[in-house]
């Protein structure tokens, strides 16, 4: 494996053990076992690229300005029933014989931290996150959008836009996705990254990423 393969199993494997983590610690210290859901998304980024993971009903969505244009990868999806990729792994899971049959209510979302007692009583709900990584590109302003489901009701695109016109203008593009969000509670935070992030910058070398 090369340096950079090298470095992105071991940060998948970092933010895996991460959840893990917090997963045991919900189970060990709340009085009630865990059994509310907690959603959370993390974004890492390290010279080896951008890394995604989140569980929840959030999502993570990288914009990239392209000699005027604007382009949007999803990086993280909504963790719901009807969610295609939810929808395939639930799927695997039943055909190896070990999740239930009954449906799944659409707005509990099918993976979260916590909710232990619920988990217990079925398979098909997880804490683990899906983890996504994304190359850096060299020569373009790239805006990573890490928001709760009221963000984007009008689904990843328009966000994208909203959030690179409100930089261009000189306002908070965090600012300006609340502002238009649909929810009373939303939550968003909106990374800027420059061109050429990854190429002498002080994000650390991949041999220089270790765990403990």
């Amino acid at each position: 494996a090369t340096e950079e393969e090298a470095a992105s199993a071991l940060w998948a494997d970092a933010i895996s053990s991460g959840f893990n983590l917090c997963e045991a610690m919900i189970a060990r210290d709340l009085a009630d076992g865990g059994r509310g859901a907690a959603e959370v998304m993390l974004c890492v980024i390290a010279r080896s690229g951008v890394y995604a993971g989140s569980v929840g009903r959030g999502r993570i969505v990288v914009g990239t300005e392209e000699n005027g244009d604007i382009w949007c990868d999803e990086a993280s999806c909504p963790h719901l029933p009807s969610s295609e990729a939810e929808m395939q792994r639930i799927d695997e899971l039943m055909l190896e014989g070990a999740g239930a049959g009954d449906n799944l209510p659409e707005g509990q979302p099918t993976r979260f931290l916590g909710g232990g007692v619920l988990k217990e009583r079925d398979s098909r709900y997880i804490g683990l996150p899906d983890i996504v990584r994304l190359d850096h590109v060299a020569n373009s302003r790239r805006f990573v959008i890490i928001g709760s489901s009221g963000i984007w009701s009008y689904g990843p695109r328009l966000p994208v836009q909203w959030a690179i016109e409100a930089y261009r203008s000189g306002r908070s593009p965090a600012d300006e996705l609340i502002s238009r969000s649909t929810g009373s509670d939303d939550v968003v935070l909106v990374l800027i990254l420059p061109p050429k992030v990854a190429e002498g910058s002080t994000l650390p070398p991949h041999h220089e990423i270790v765990l403990n």
